[in-house]
């Protein structure tokens, strides 16, 4: 299982990530700040690998994959992303 445990390094690439994104597009981001893993963890606690297929979009900087990633999810080969 992966831990998404408190990481200051993921922390500010998570916010550069967000910043960009943010710099890049502001009328697509709906947030002042980047997600935390706290509440990634809480909101997908009740997503499980055996409900259904999970589709994560938008221009995050993966804090929700992580939290699926640590739930069991496999990570799928692909990847879009205009902002990277």
């Amino acid at each position: 299982m992966h831990s998404i445990e408190s990481n200051p390094t993921r922390h500010i690439t998570d916010r550069i990530v967000f910043a960009r994104a943010l710099l890049h597009d502001p009328g697509h981001i709906g947030a002042i700040a980047p997600s935390s893993p706290a509440l990634a963890k809480i909101i997908t606690a009740g997503i499980t690998p055996h409900r259904a297929p999970v589709i994560e979009l938008g221009p995050g900087a993966g804090v929700f994959t992580r939290a699926l990633l640590a739930r069991g999810f496999l990570r799928r080969a692909w990847r879009w992303s205009s902002v990277m």
